[in-house]
């Protein structure tokens, strides 16, 4: 079954598109704009459908997995939208969720699903067979309060944000304990309330958090390297962040969920430019959750509260032709209608 695809804003409109200004006798520096191409899902529950979307991941064949939450499972969507599979149902046994908050993939194609209701993490094979599951509910080593956010690093580290325990677990491929920072009673610890988190190629640990409203990087031993954003609602400031993605440039986009609209941010944490504002008509946002990225610079986004996936593209890449080789069909169709 296909899913609803719609093609999303007037041809090359950028989306609440903010460059950050430039300082006086600096380099100019191009700042991204980004154009809604493509939106998929609506409310429900046959497949492709959703409710309340809350994670999302690409594979290198650009197949999305998106954990569509309010109907305790993972739906797998095609490069051209189309409803592939899904896999779990609602239960307190391996394969089934009580309230899934967060999905990553390794490099070896290991699904990995954080389940708050359960206070555990379970693993899946690409085809979304459960091979595991691992924790339980408490403050102790290698159990859960409210499992948020999940990361694997290129080492197949598995990172987990303990929210309401106030720290971040590191778990083997086995789901064995390894170490974790931040946690109660640890005075020294910036964490409040740790959310989404990411892992920038260079190892570094991106963790948003939802009381501190800001991103915190860290290195992978747990040491605070530096903070990004603040509390507010102009550009480079935050409100109730939750997801978060790191491209191989160490570029940081986060899913400004209070603010309704995506932010991105350099290497440095200096603001780049925003997209999305609260609404349901194309571009916008309600309560964004998750970001990934694709390739040739799209960003794909659970539109939470829509109930749907939005893909944004660079608008410098819709203007290439060259773009349309190897984008994906989903976005590729709609650039092409761009063009006509």
């Amino acid at each position: 079954m296909k899913s609803s695809i719609s093609l999303a804003g007037p041809p090359g409109a950028p989306v609440s598109g903010v460059a950050v200004p430039q300082r006086s006798g600096a380099q100019r520096v191009t700042i991204q704009q980004y154009v809604p191409v493509a939106s998929f899902g609506s409310f429900g529950t046959a497949p492709g459908q959703f409710n309340h979307p809350r994670g999302l991941v690409l594979d290198d064949q650009n197949h999305l997995f998106v954990l569509d939450s309010g109907n305790t499972r993972v739906q797998t969507l095609d490069r051209d939208g189309s409803f592939v599979s899904s896999f779990g149902r609602y239960g307190n046994v391996n394969g089934q969720f009580a309230s899934p908050t967060a999905i990553a993939l390794s490099n070896s194609g290991s699904l990995y699903v954080t389940d708050a209701g359960n206070a555990c993490v379970s693993s899946y094979d690409h085809n979304g067979v459960c091979t595991g599951s691992f924790g339980s509910y408490g403050p102790g080593r290698g159990s859960f309060t409210l499992p948020s956010g999940i990361a694997v690093s290129a080492e197949g580290l598995i990172f987990v944000t303990d929210t309401n325990n106030t720290r971040v677990q590191v778990m083997d491929s086995d789901g064995a304990y390894v170490r974790q920072f931040g946690g109660l009673g640890v005075s020294s610890s910036p964490l409040r309330v740790p959310i989404g988190i990411a892992i920038g190629r260079d190892g570094s640990v991106y963790v948003t958090d939802r009381d501190a409203e800001c991103v915190l990087v860290h290195d992978q031993d747990g040491q605070l390297l530096r903070r990004i954003g603040r509390p507010g609602s102009g550009p480079g400031r935050l409100h109730k962040p939750l997801g978060v993605a790191v491209d191989s440039a160490g570029n940081v986009f986060v899913a400004d969920a209070g603010n309704h609209r995506i932010q991105v941010f350099n290497s440095n944490g200096e603001f780049m430019t925003q997209f999305g504002s609260r609404g349901s008509g194309a571009g916008k946002l309600n309560l964004p959750t998750a970001v990934a990225l694709g390739a040739h610079g799209c960003v794909y986004v659970a539109d939470c509260d829509n109930h749907r996936i939005q893909v944004f593209a660079p608008s410098s890449s819709i203007q290439r032709r060259g773009l349309l080789s190897g984008f994906g069909l989903l976005a590729a169709s709609c650039i092409s209608r761009f063009k006509r």
